[in-house]
């Protein structure tokens, strides 16, 4: 592994998601492979998941990693799916047919999207400021 230093890569983990990050695409195939080398000398209980191995490119765009998406200018957002299911479940509490199991789900939900996107939330709020209202008011009871 030190010889993929020079290249400067940048080595980011969260629980079990290893995230390598280089500016050589090419440099990918060959961390994948020194990885898997590291892990066998390590121990045999170890191993990559094929399915989940993702190499992209920040200069094609976006890149999602751990369920949040990086942006090619840097900043964290949610994914599209998380903000869709978060309309979805706020435009069901507006019709009175959100199931009371998902009150939780979607609180935890709107507390997760303000802590990564400040903008998304405060539009959110814009537009549901009642239902968010009663979301905080069910809580502190």
């Amino acid at each position: 592994m030190a010889s993929f230093e020079k290249h400067n890569p940048v080595y980011t983990r969260y629980a079990d998601d290893l995230i390598f990050s280089v500016a050589d695409k090419g440099l990918s195939k060959k961390i994948i492979t020194a990885v898997r080398k590291s892990l066998r000398k390590c121990s045999s209980n170890f191993k990559l998941n094929a399915n989940k191995i993702k190499v992209c490119s920040a200069s094609g765009g976006s890149v999602v990693v751990t369920g949040l998406k990086i942006c090619n200018d840097h900043h964290l957002t949610l994914h599209k799916k998380m903000k869709d299911s978060i309309r979805l479940m706020l435009s069901l509490h507006s019709r009175g047919k959100l199931k009371e199991e998902d009150f939780n789900k979607l609180s935890g939900y709107i507390a997760f999207a303000k802590s990564i996107d400040e903008h998304f939330y405060t539009r959110l709020s814009r537009k549901h400021f009642k239902e968010l209202r009663t979301l905080e008011n069910r809580h502190l009871l």
